[in-house]
């Protein structure tokens, strides 16, 4: 029954790391990019965390606005993801939005473009894409030239990033009907296609290359910045909801991860744009409730704010969990000083 219903822009930022660890192993500042967002009316929480470590449970987490608990008491040997990923194509928010009279459109940005054929309307940027990860299998098993790999990954994957950027340059707001748009962009994340000022990487540098992961999140943050403002200047009332899904994990040790690591898997950027309502986002806050704080905010909801927890589980046994929710906290609170300083 509302009347004005805005439309809503989902940046998800993949690996993108949050301040903490940005501080700790890069000795990098977050803080002018989130001076940046605020100046634009983003509300950018003091701790940002996500639930879980990767992207295959804190993703369906995140989209249907609820813990995945009920995982552990499947196979604890199994590595069957079937339904995290179903999870994730016929998650909440979407439903939510389908219900509302939304057009939904998905992108593809380096993973797949979320969301069943049931809900989204369009799905953008494919270039005949297959799953990412059977494409790069595929391409590094019977193509093992570094021009082919080139072609087939590097080119293909900037050439998705650089549609969507130019589909939000493009973007025109309508007041027919509501829109939301999912984007979830493989940036920072390797491959390391563009430095610090976007200009196009030459080689193919490994993951573990610090240096070249953050030159792209600089990249990164220029870019966001951008899109953004091409955003707000066409519609002001626009909602945007600017996150990623966990931070840089070159390094994480998964069977037995230290404090550092722990900030490593759950520290992440949450930075929410919804202008001229009165809301609140705690200053700690975590991705599991961003989605819950929007409906209740806009379409009254009513939703109930959850506890904040994170669960550590080792990607070969993602049925095994383990709530490490005081250990994050702690580590936080022990080391804010620390962290603050460097």
């Amino acid at each position: 029954n509302v009347s004005e219903k805005p439309d809503v822009f989902l940046i998800i930022l993949d690996e993108f790391a949050g301040k903490y660890q940005l501080k700790s192993d890069f000795n990098y500042d977050l803080e002018n990019f989130n001076m940046s967002l605020e100046e634009r009316g983003f509300q950018v929480p003091d701790v940002a965390l996500s639930n879980y470590p990767n992207t295959a449970l804190s993703m369906p987490s995140f989209l249907n606005m609820n813990y995945m608990e009920f995982l552990t008491d499947f196979d604890k040997n199994s590595k069957d993801m079937r339904i995290p990923l179903k999870l994730q194509n016929e998650n909440s928010i979407m439903k939510i939005f389908k219900a509302n009279g939304y057009h939904i459109t998905s992108f593809f940005g380096g993973l797949d473009a979320t969301g069943d054929s049931r809900l989204v309307n369009e799905k953008k940027c494919s270039f005949g894409t297959i799953n990412s990860d059977l494409r790069k299998n595929f391409v590094l098993m019977y193509m093992p030239i570094s021009y082919f790999n080139e072609v087939l990954l590097q080119l293909h994957q900037k050439e998705k990033l650089e549609c969507i950027f130019s589909n939000i340059e493009n973007y025109k707001f309508e007041k027919n009907e509501p829109n939301y748009y999912h984007m979830h962009l493989r940036l920072p994340h390797h491959p390391f296609l563009f430095d610090s000022e976007g200009n196009r990487m030459v080689k193919d540098l490994p993951d573990s290359n610090k240096d070249a992961y953050l030159g792209q999140l600089k990249f990164t943050e220029k870019k966001m910045l951008q899109m953004i403002d091409y955003i707000q200047n066409e519609n002001p009332q626009a909602v945007i909801i600017l996150v990623s899904d966990h931070g840089y994990r070159s390094s994480i040790d998964w069977e037995k991860p230290s404090d550092e690591d722990l900030i490593r898997g759950f520290n992440v950027l949450i930075a929410t744009y919804f202008p001229d309502k009165n809301y609140t986002i705690d200053d700690k806050a975590t991705l599991v409730n961003v989605f819950r704080i929007f409906f209740n905010a806009y379409f009254d909801y009513g939703f109930e704010i959850l506890e904040e927890k994170q669960f550590w589980y080792n990607p070969t046994n993602p049925f095994i969990h383990t709530e490490i929710t005081e250990k994050v906290n702690q580590k936080i609170e022990e080391n804010d000083s620390e962290f603050l300083e460097r």
